[in-house]
């Protein structure tokens, strides 16, 4: 409470300030930001493939840039979101319990040894910058608004990227399809994303709004059935479902069927377009033409790579399991169900050795943590450069505690999500858009690399979605506007 008091005083002369401005020119500011919130990831991933040597390659590898960058974007949009007087808000304990604990415990093995680029940052932005824009969202009766605008920018970032993606990088060798990223997994974690924003849009815009959405989730859709990531596909089965059980049960009471109908046709057509639309489009022989260079090399303080987790540093006469764990380098593998159980596979066999790199992960896990530079793990020869698990990893680097607390922030906001969905009456459509964004990264945070908020799109949209868990907000306590009701299907 005294920090939510500390926050309206610093805030409110700001929003008022702000609210000077007309609310159409605010939601733009507030849309700008949020879409070069999205795209930091994206250019990270981008000219870390690339290697263009430029200042701009220098500043998105580098994690502690990045949130910078970021936590500056969270303000603007957090201050120009501003509607009203801010006041402070009850507060959902055992959640915040848990996600101050958590963070505090990154932040104090961080101050007793090394544990990654921009992990003395991350518990910073998490517990004094995100709670800002949680407590101005959570002061809105009317937060389908930003969350309108947040989907919008996932939303037209994703198609901007499929254009690019296909228009740079066509598919020349098959296999598992990487586009500019350089990682199957990475293309796969943004084209997940892009889903998420395209499905919210299309379960609660109307008419000719539905086109844009509609083919960002073509697209998108397809780009993640060629990059075969299969804790993205996992997100999106997630995503679809919440969808489908949206779609059942209607988000008002009296919801016409007819209106249903044509939500659940557009979203099908869009689906099953999707793959053999993406598949022409990276066909076509590469209209831009890129010249890659050697990326950046690593620092000698991490020789792993400049970034926490990155791209890992090969060995003689051994392999690197790092982000792009399961890529293959040749078309041994060429369909997407290759890529699940085959008869008589070991589950370690299936998990590309996800599952016996976390055993010694495990067994290496301490009360205090220990420096990721300090020994290289290697399991069957392979070098694992992350634990490919978001809280096995954080327990790894900060302490069993803090992977502790972090694995049940994780899945007190995965529970929230089903709860929302299977609860009893009408879907809450202030609640829509967390519930996709939490469930569009959960299995990627369990079974891959991402953990800092820019790391991925699907992990930024995560952190955005926690505004209902940490807080009863104003749409929790005294409903939503009618506009709202409307708005979604």
């Amino acid at each position: 409470m005294i920090f939510q008091r500390l926050y309206c005083a610093v805030l409110n002369p700001l929003g008022r300030k702000a609210q000077k401005i007309s609310e159409k020119n605010r939601d733009s500011i507030v849309f700008t930001a949020l879409l070069f919130m999205t795209v930091l990831y994206v250019l990270d991933a981008f000219f870390e493939n690339i290697g263009s040597g430029s200042a701009l390659q220098e500043l998105t590898y580098d994690p502690r840039v990045t949130m910078i960058i970021g936590s500056v974007l969270i303000l603007i949009a957090a201050i120009f979101s501003i509607k009203g007087e801010l006041k402070p808000l009850k507060l959902r304990l055992p959640f915040v319990v848990v996600y101050c604990a958590a963070f505090a415990l990154i932040f104090i093995a961080g101050s007793i040894h090394y544990v990654g680029a921009g992990y003395h940052i991350f518990p910073l932005m998490m517990v004094f910058v995100f709670p800002a824009l949680f407590l101005v969202w959570g002061n809105r009766t009317d937060v389908y608004r930003m969350y309108r605008l947040l989907a919008g920018a996932v939303c037209i970032a994703g198609l901007a990227i499929f254009v690019v993606t296909v228009l740079a990088a066509p598919d020349a060798d098959g296999g598992r399809y990487q586009g500019l990223t350089g990682n199957p997994n990475a293309l796969g974690f943004s084209a997940v994303a892009s889903l998420a924003g395209a499905l919210y849009l299309l379960l609660t815009e109307k008419g000719w709004r539905l086109i844009l959405p509609a083919v960002c989730a073509a697209g998108n859709f397809g780009l993640l059935l060629l990059s075969e990531s299969r804790s993205s596909l996992l997100c999106a089965f997630c995503v679809l479902f919440c969808a489908g059980a949206v779609l059942i049960r209607g988000g008002r009471k009296n919801e016409a069927a007819k209106q249903r109908g044509r939500r659940t046709a557009v979203i099908a057509v869009a689906l099953i377009v999707g793959f053999p639309l993406a598949q022409l489009a990276v066909q076509n022989p590469g209209l831009i033409q890129w010249n890659p260079l050697p990326a950046i090399s690593a620092s000698p303080a991490e020789p792993a790579a400049v970034s926490e987790p990155a791209p890992a540093v090969s060995v003689p006469g051994s392999s690197v399991l790092s982000g792009n764990l399961s890529q293959k380098n040749d078309s041994a593998v060429s369909d997407l169900t290759d890529r699940f159980p085959s008869k008589g596979e070991s589950l370690n066999g299936f998990s590309s050795g996800r599952i016996a790199g976390w055993k010694v992960f495990l067994s290496k896990v301490t009360l205090t943590g220990v420096d990721p530079t300090s020994e290289r793990i290697y399991v069957d020869g392979i070098f694992f450069q992350s634990a490919h698990n978001a809280p096995l990893d954080i327990a790894y680097r900060c302490g069993a505690f803090a992977g502790v607390f972090y694995l049940l922030m994780l899945l007190g906001a995965f529970f929230f999500a089903l709860r929302k969905i299977f609860s009893r009456g009408c879907f809450s459509p202030h609640l829509l858009f967390p519930c996709i964004g939490i469930l569009s990264s959960f299995f990627i945070s369990m079974l891959d690399v991402p953990i800092l908020p820019f790391d991925s799109t699907g992990t930024s949209l995560f952190f955005l979605s926690l505004t209902p868990l940490v807080f009863f907000t104003r749409s929790d306590t005294q409903g939503a506007p009618t506009e709202e009701r409307e708005q979604t299907a």
